[in-house]
């Protein structure tokens, strides 16, 4: 189980640093993902 841990430590390490480069770079909002983004909001707003 500690083994899972760390290996999701480095996951996540190795993906905010890939996003922050995509932020850097101006590629990380796309309008899929911000498309993506309002139908998750939408969607909790209507199960509420």
């Amino acid at each position: 189980m500690e083994t899972q841990t760390l290996e999701k430590k480095v996951i996540r390490q190795e993906l905010v640093a890939r996003v922050r480069q995509e932020i850097v770079a101006g590629r990380y909002d796309t309008p899929a993902k911000l498309e993506a983004a309002f139908e998750r909001l939408l969607n909790r707003i209507e199960q509420d």
